[in-house]
């Protein structure tokens, strides 16, 4: 009886044993940091946003076009400048101020599946800010300081803006996004028309990704419901 009850002992232990190993990976097996993604996306994002600039806020415009791993990993340009052609901050009078900034954009969600989930941007790139002169009477700009091409009214940046975005899944192809960031601006030049911290800055911004965002998996599910008979 012993015995039995050892050999029985034994086989659990070694059916056990070996459904573990079939869940886990196997650990002799080379696994890589960087491996094949199961799927892709692609995706264009246009955004609005309200943000300071020179300290005061004012509006933006922007988009991003973006490449999409395993529908967490983003990595495309971006690019954005400020709207309001009229914005004349009260240390720049009676000149007006614009922006314009843009780079390499980078970013991770979590749990994109779900229906409202999180995700990170970041952005590195290069910044310009510039004090045009008034309006002349046709829309236009006089240029008193040479317009944008004269140095002493622009200052250029180098700009890394980190931030976190509220993300809804409307539809297959479309997702609707409301986060916030902040712009961490590095003075390269500087003019002496335009205050030096003039692009640092808080921003909210709504925009809307539109564009295939599941490419490969989506080939995949479809094929594994298909029986081993059907024509693929």
């Amino acid at each position: 009886m012993k015995n039995l009850f050892a050999i029985a002992t034994f086989v659990g232990l070694s059916l056990n044993t070996l459904n573990a190993q079939n869940a886990q990976p196997d650990s002799t097996q080379t696994r890589y940091l960087f491996a094949k993604p199961t799927s892709i996306g692609l995706y264009v994002q246009p955004e609005a946003g309200y943000g300071q600039l020179n300290g005061e806020m004012t509006t933006f415009g922007g988009s991003s076009f973006m490449l999409l791993f395993n529908k967490k990993w983003g990595i495309g340009v971006t690019g954005a400048q400020s709207t309001n052609r009229s914005f004349s901050p009260a240390s720049v009078k009676p000149w007006y101020m614009n922006a314009a900034y843009g780079g390499v954009k980078l970013e991770y969600t979590v749990n994109p599946n779900a229906p409202i989930h999180i995700s990170f941007p970041l952005t590195l790139g290069m910044g310009t800010v510039s004090a045009d002169s008034l309006t002349n009477g046709r829309g236009g700009r006089k240029g008193d300081f040479g317009g944008n091409n004269n140095t002493a009214n622009r200052n250029q940046y180098g700009v890394v803006i980190p931030g976190i975005a509220l993300e809804a899944n409307l539809l297959r192809f479309a997702k609707l996004t409301v986060g916030a960031n902040y712009r961490l601006a590095f003075a390269q030049t500087l003019g002496t028309k335009v205050p030096e911290n003039s692009l640092n800055g808080f921003n909210i911004q709504a925009g809307l990704k539109v564009g295939l965002f599941d490419i490969g998996t989506s080939r995949r599910k479809k094929q594994h419901h298909m029986s081993p008979d059907e024509p693929r």
